[in-house]
């Protein structure tokens, strides 16, 4: 098969380790860039989220590999879903912040509304 649960479950394995590194920069982040929302570091949220993915697909990639054998397509679908979405939401909260810009619950023009 050219594309094996293996390699999903890679793809899993490293986005967890990235999601560290994030987590490290996010703190990093706070200890220079003084800046706050709403009473709180710009960083704040990108740290928890890079803290909460990684523990997240961490796990997935502890329980996924019982299903690779017998749900190989199940555990594919899942990990490229999983690793998609959050790099997405990463991104998305890591660009916002940086801009000292509200991540959640922002309506103030359409765009943030969509996201």
């Amino acid at each position: 098969m050219a594309d094996s649960p293996t390699k999903a479950l890679g793809l899993l394995k490293k986005f967890a380790l990235a999601s560290a590194l994030g987590l490290i920069a996010s703190l990093l982040a706070m200890t220079i860039d003084h800046r706050t929302l709403t009473g709180v570091s710009n960083w704040a949220q990108p740290a928890k989220l890079w803290f909460s993915f990684g523990t997240y697909t961490a796990s997935l990639a502890f329980v996924l590999p019982l299903l690779a054998e017998t749900h190989g397509k199940l555990v594919r679908r899942v990990s490229y879903a999983t690793v998609a979405l959050c790099s997405l939401e990463m991104a998305i909260v890591t660009f916002n912040s940086a801009r000292a810009v509200r991540t959640h619950y922002n309506y103030s023009t359409w765009f943030y509304a969509l996201q």
